[in-house]
Formats: C-alpha cells, sequence, structure tokens
C-alpha cells in the first residue's frame, strides 16, 4: 500500500516542497521507507497542517509524520540533508 501526505491548502508552496523534497529524499536515503511510494498531495482540512496514512505500519507513520511537522516549520536541513 501507498503512503500519503495530505498537506493543508493553507500552507505556503515553499512549505508544500520542502514536504514534496522530503518524500523523494526518504525513499532513498531511508530503509525505512525503501521501495514505498509516497504521494503528497493537497487537502482541505483545518485542524492540522499535514497528515500521514500508513495503513501497514503505524510507526512509520508516526516518523513520517515528525519528520512532515519539521519541513512544515521551515527547517530546510534535514537528517537526511537540504530540502
Amino acid at each position: 500500500m501507498n503512503i500519503t501526505i495530505e498537506v493543508s491548502e493553507t500552507v505556503p508552496e515553499e512549505a508544500f516542497g520542502r514536504v514534496q523534497a522530503l518524500a523523494r529524499r526518504v525513499v532513498v536515503n531511508d530503509v525505512t521507507f525503501q521501495g514505498k511510494t509516497i504521494d503528497v498531495n493537497r487537502a482541505r482540512f483545518d485542524t492540522v497542517l499535514a497528515r500521514v496514512r500508513d495503513s501497514d505500519d503505524p510507526m512509520r507513520q508516526n516518523l513520517l509524520q515528525l519528520l512532515v511537522e519539521e519541513a512544515l516549520r521551515g527547517q530546510a536541513e534535514s537528517m537526511f540533508g537540504p530540502l
């Protein structure tokens, strides 16, 4: 099953781009995500800035949620290098 990251439509394009870069980078550099497909989409919700869905692995989902939140905060450096 694919992993999906939904980012609120209210998030600026620059931050959305960092999330897209993160999704591309983790499937290459983190064994936890290798071989997985991560879709990054805009969504309409106001309660959170982003939501990660991974029905196969709740721990992987939580890890990616933390990484996405870090990228949204504007931290252009991640453990995988610049976003």
